[in-house]
């Protein structure tokens, strides 16, 4: 098991509620990333390339917004 450490998605880095439920870390499995409260609202079960790719997604909408 690896595991893949994600980004805050609250207002405060170090305010526990701000990250993910599973403390901003989700192990990966068999090549699918465990993220059973769906964090993202990409889905769970997803395989490593599909959950990195839609979390690349999720951020390129983030910083096309100025």
């Amino acid at each position: 098991m690896t595991l893949m450490p994600m980004l805050a998605t609250g207002s405060s880095p170090t305010d526990l509620q701000s990250f993910s439920s599973l403390m901003s870390v989700y192990p990966v499995q068999g090549g699918i990333v465990y993220n059973p409260w769906n964090d993202f609202g990409f889905g769970t079960g997803l395989s490593t390339a599909d959950f990195v790719s839609r979390l690349r997604g999720k951020i390129g909408s983030i910083l096309a917004v100025k």
